[in-house]
This record gives structure tokens, sequence and C-alpha cells, in this order.
């Protein structure tokens, strides 16, 4: 069964206008944390499952993707940092950047998941008891979620099928695996396997080692150092992923059926209050620039251009914006600048 058609695109901003150089106090750094202790679980081993393979007691035989295209050259780098405690480093799942993909095309089957599911009732119970929800309600839910790739390697727990009960495994994911991703951005499904997925586990140490033993064949450049987990957050109304073929950023509407926006760079992160020195470019010498956010609908500032027609201020994120993709617009004299911003929701 194929994959719906896609819808067309839509831009957030015509082709004409000039994107603002930003330098902020909101850096990526400030949404990075670790895993906090907690009882060590019950197995010391990690499976490590690559992004071309079937993966641990993979769930459905033969599910179809389509291979994420290779990484482009000079494409924004994707959100990581070394482990610096006993635990993965953890991210929010609406990071902008943390996924990848390709612009209005999906390399998950998800109809070929629903069509296994819908005609197997038993495996379908056990799949729908794994994420909580009713084995009729499984085709609205898997349409519900959002198709993306992985940039980095992930640890996650999979459920597998076996003896007709649900496996949970603790799996890190090769950068490249397809998953389904709910709004928060939390990984619910591996594509590839069609295993339900879930917050990873505590593990125990291994021996003398203070993290886990894993298990299988290491990939190129996988390093436990480098192992990330994702954490849901608030909702905010898209996915913010890089296209892995020519590096814009789209804005990735929740859901199966793709409808996706695109911008030119990977927005600021940012936080209500925060400062934003804005410089925008090819106003007339001397004209005034007004600086407006989209919504709440407020005039920033207004600054006049200088002799080389450059405006340069610092501005605010307005108290009352609202977590997600957010529009900073200058205008003035026949030209205009827009700059995309993203502001973190609450605790991220």
């Amino acid at each position: 069964m194929s994959a719906p058609p896609a819808a067309p695109t839509h831009r957030l901003y015509g082709r004409r206008a000039i994107v603002l150089v930003v330098v902020s106090g909101g850096l990526i750094g400030a949404v990075l944390g670790l895993v906090t202790a907690c009882p060590p679980g019950q197995s010391d081993q990690v499976f490590l499952d690559a992004a071309d393979s079937a993966g641990t007691n993979p769930f459905l035989a033969g599910v179809t993707v389509t291979p994420a295209p290779p990484p482009a050259a000079n494409l924004p780098t994707p959100p990581l940092v070394a482990r610096t405690g006993p635990g993965e480093a953890t991210y929010p799942g609406t990071t902008p950047g943390l996924y990848g993909g390709t612009q209005n095309a999906s390399t998950c089957n998800t109809d070929q998941i629903i069509a296994y599911l819908e005609t197997n009732p038993d495996p379908a119970a056990v799949w729908a008891g794994v994420l909580g929800i009713e084995p009729v309600t499984i085709r609205s839910y898997l349409t519900g979620l959002t198709p993306v790739v992985l940039r980095t390697s992930t640890r996650v727990t999979s459920y597998g099928l076996g003896s007709g009960r649900a496996i949970p495994s603790q799996v890190v994911l090769q950068a490249g695996t397809s998953v389904l991703v709910e709004a928060s951005g939390l990984p619910r499904v591996r594509c590839g396997s069609g295993n339900p997925l879930a917050q990873p586990r505590a593990v125990s140490p291994s021996g003398s080692s203070p993290g886990p033993r894993y298990r299988g064949t290491p990939w190129p450049g996988f390093s436990p150092a480098t192992v990330i987990v994702i954490a849901p957050t608030t909702p905010i109304g898209a996915i913010i992923i890089v296209d892995l073929g020519n590096g814009l950023i789209i804005i990735r509407q929740p859901g199966a059926l793709l409808r996706d926006g695109v911008v030119t760079v990977l927005p600021a992160l940012l936080r209500p209050g925060d400062p934003v020195v804005i410089t925008g470019r090819q106003f007339p010498p001397g004209t005034p620039v007004t600086i407006v956010y989209d919504v709440p609908n407020l005039t920033l500032a207004v600054v006049n251009s200088d002799g080389a027609g450059i405006v340069s201020t610092t501005v605010g994120v307005p108290a009352a914006s609202s977590p997600g993709l957010h529009l900073v617009t200058a205008e003035g004299g026949g030209a205009r600048n827009v700059l995309p911003i993203y502001v973190l929701p609450p605790g991220a």
C-alpha cells in the first residue's frame, strides 16, 4: 500500500525575504541536561541497531523503508554534546535540527504497518497495549505520528514481539534510522520494524565498567559518549528538521500527510524575555525600519538604517510569547527581512 500523496509545499515567507543575522542569549546548551539518577535496570545489555538492519526482535517482518538520503555536505550540525556524567545527554524532542528528513517525502511506510496490524488482531492487541491505546484506534494513532530520521545515535526502549507478548530491549538506534514521533518529539515507532518505542530505562553497570554492555556490531563512528536520549516536551505545532539533501530547514506539521514549510536557517533557541541582537541589511540609507513580532503582534523597535543600509538593535522576546516557531520581521523603505526564532517550552 503506498503512502498518501504529499501536500503542496507551503513557504512561510516569500523567496525575496532576507534572513536576519542573529546573536542571542538562548544557546542550544541551555536545553541540554543529563538523565537523572534512577534505580538500576534489570539488565546491563544495550543492543546496537544499525539503520539498515531489521533491529532487535522486529515486530513486523519485511517493512519497506525508503533509505534516508546520505547527509549532504555542510548541513547544520545536529545538536550533540559528549556525555559528562553517568548517563546520556537528554534533548527535548522538539529541539530544532534534532531530526532530519526530505521535504514533502517520508521514509516511513506507515500504511504498511497499519495494514499488518489491522489484519493480525493478536499482534495488534500486543502492539496497542505497549502504547496504551485500544486496537481500534491504531490507524488514527499512527497517522497522527510524524515521520523523521534520527541525526544522532539515540537510546530507546524498543518493544519486539515474541511468544505472543511484547519483549522490551534497551536499544541504541543509529543515526539515519527512520522513526515516527509524537507531536512532543518523542520517538514512538521504528519504521523498519514496526516496533513501538518508549523512553529508555536505566541499565545496570557492566562489571567494573560504569556503563552498559553493548551487544551488536558498532557502526563506524559509534561512541557511547555521544549517545543521546530524547524526552517529550510541550507540543509546539511543528517539528523543525533539517533536509538531509540540501540543508534547508523544514517546518513539518504533525501527521503522516506531509505539509512542509521551509526556512533557510535553523531558528535561534530562545525563551520569553531573552535579548536578541538583530542585524538587517539592504534597507535604503537613513530609513526608519520597524521590527515586529508575529504572535502576539507587537512592534519591538523602530530604528533608522545607517549609511550602508544596515540596522542593528537589541530586542526582547515578548513575555506573552507561546512556545514554538515565531517570525520577527524588519521592514522599511520597501525592504523586508525575516527571522525565524524558536521559543522553548517551559522547563526545556
